[in-house]
């Protein structure tokens, strides 16, 4: 699936946001946090697929508890996609 500028941006939200949470948060906390950061309309179901292709793309290591959604370890987005798009210093 391709990848625009948009997407790209809320990609980036979701992981600053799970950065910034010290504790599990739930879907919709972290769609009104989305949606805070990127000024974008986001529904839940996008949400869901924009995590499910940072986790399958990505590698990105989110645990999910029956709280809510928490990383493993904070990471930087821009590594994240150096890596994942093959980017030379």
């Amino acid at each position: 699936m391709p990848v625009n500028k948009n997407r790209l941006r809320r990609l980036s939200a979701i992981v600053a946001v799970l950065n910034n949470c010290h504790e599990p948060i739930n879907y919709n906390d972290l769609l009104v946090k989305v949606i805070d950061k990127t000024d974008q309309d986001v529904c839940k179901s996008t949400l869901e697929k924009d995590i499910y292709h940072l986790r399958e793309e990505y590698d990105l290591q989110v645990k999910g508890t029956r709280i809510g959604l928490q990383l493993v370890e904070k990471v930087k987005f821009l590594e994240l996609l150096k890596n994942h798009l093959n980017l030379f210093e």
